[in-house]
């Protein structure tokens, strides 16, 4: 082969190497146990990110691939199938997640909201998926990565998405903990529900959410100044501030709901994640209520 046409396979295999984003924001979520195993992933936000697996940034579907003896995985939910999982004794990853990765890049902007429509009806979450070979297993970070104010209110919760609504109904020790104030998590055995992989393991839950100082991402949840809804998840019936006026119930797609109302006491028929919308003093609020 001449050098020129050397050259150019070089170039063409060079050029042809596809060339990852860069993100604004990411750092590592490390798992280890006291046998020596660790793995980890990488997440992280980017003004042009999507709601979804983005190839751009690396992120490539394991949901078929089979799990190390201790494995970490992050992606999205899908939570039109973890409606009916709070009542089932176990359920599947596949079943309530689109896709399972190494990388999760979600769309944020610093001190700015950008909307999303994945189907969790929130903005920018992430959940994460350990397969443990024993416990206790250890799940930790740099905290100093989350000194910008662009990250500074972000956390990590073992509470299902669904429970976020209400953590005074759900609190726990890592119900809500802060990347900023802390390093590391611990578990001496399983919490939550149960969710088997493909080789009938039981997968740990945890779900994430990177937010700044201002808390523009995250769609009023955990605001502690917010009136609370109870109970939230529900099974149809739940209580609003006495207070509360003008009252409206949509479903994700902007359907009004029917519900009926004695005092301070809702009582809808269907199921599934609805948005409610009330007055109090001429204030507005907007919660999101779950029920099964």
């Amino acid at each position: 082969m001449s050098r020129t046409n050397s050259i150019l396979l070089i170039c063409s295999i060079i050029f042809s190497v596809p060339t990852l984003k860069a993100q604004e924001f990411s750092t590592t979520l490390y798992v280890s146990d006291q046998l020596g195993n660790i793995d980890s992933v990488t997440i992280g936000y980017d003004p042009e990110a999507i709601d979804g697996l983005d190839i751009d940034y690396g992120a490539i579907n394991m949901a078929d691939s089979l799990r190390n003896v201790l494995d970490i995985r992050v992606g999205l939910g899908n939570l039109e199938n973890w409606v009916p999982f709070w009542n089932e004794e176990t359920t599947t990853v596949k079943d309530i997640a689109f896709y399972e990765s190494k990388i999760e890049i979600v769309p944020k902007e610093c001190l700015s909201l950008i909307p999303v429509s994945n189907a969790l009806g929130f903005s920018a979450f992430i959940n994460v998926f350990i397969k443990p070979q024993s416990y206790p297993i250890k799940v930790h970070w740099d905290s100093e990565m989350f000194s910008s104010d662009c990250v500074s209110a972000s956390l990590i919760s073992d509470i299902p998405i669904g429970g976020w609504f209400d953590f005074p109904c759900c609190y726990s020790e890592h119900s809500k903990v802060f990347f900023a104030e802390r390093e590391e998590m611990t578990f001496t055995k399983h919490v939550g529900p149960v969710i088997l992989d493909q080789q009938q393991d039981t997968i740990l839950l945890l779900s994430l959410i990177l937010r700044d100082v201002l808390n523009s991402n995250s769609n009023d949840v955990f605001q502690e100044t917010n009136p609370i809804i109870y109970p939230n998840p529900n099974d149809g019936t739940f209580f609003i501030p006495e207070k509360a006026k003008e009252i409206k119930l949509y479903d994700l797609n902007g359907n009004s709901i029917e519900f009926l109302q004695h005092d301070n006491e809702i009582m809808i028929k269907e199921h599934g994640l609805f948005i409610l919308n009330y007055t109090i003093d001429s204030r507005r609020y907007s919660t999101k209520v779950l029920t099964f």
